[in-house]
């Protein structure tokens, strides 16, 4: 019971007054790499993913190479204390990602032994959902 616990306060959803909120670029970025266009000031519904290895930003085309910017919407959640405090190197599922195109991965370093935590994007365009275990064809139910 108290891993659960543990487990839900280092998963709290995104804190960033930046996030769900339509910037001067007419987005708002729900997630680092997921945004909806914004029609008179409201975000629509539809989500869209920033390609590969890109982040969503406030800036003029919305989305940029995650290597040269910082991501309008930054998680609260430390992945590496997430999960280290799973305690088991395997895929999870990104609770911040309403589409399920990227997931949480949980991995050893080899040298210290800790585990690390990276999100990481479903990149094969037949497989672009994440279900939970691995990516897949099929859209799971609870996303957008």
């Amino acid at each position: 019971m108290w891993l659960r616990i543990l487990i839900s306060l280092i998963l709290v959803q995104y804190l960033n007054a930046e996030c769900d909120v339509c910037q001067t670029n007419r987005a708002a970025c729900h997630s680092q790499n997921t945004y909806s266009i914004c029609i008179n000031g409201e975000a629509s519904k539809k989500v869209i993913t920033c390609p590969t290895n890109y982040v969503c930003t406030g800036g003029k085309y919305i989305c940029y190479p995650e290597s040269h910017n910082d991501p309008i919407c930054k998680p609260v959640v430390d992945l590496n204390a997430y999960c280290n405090a799973i305690g088991k190197a395997t895929s999870y599922e990104n609770k911040d990602d309403p589409t399920c195109k990227s997931f949480i991965y949980c991995y050893e370093n080899g040298s210290t032994g800790q585990l690390l935590g990276r999100i990481y994007q479903c990149s094969n365009p037949n497989k672009p959902y994440f279900n939970g275990v691995e990516c897949d064809a099929v859209k799971p139910d609870s996303c957008t």
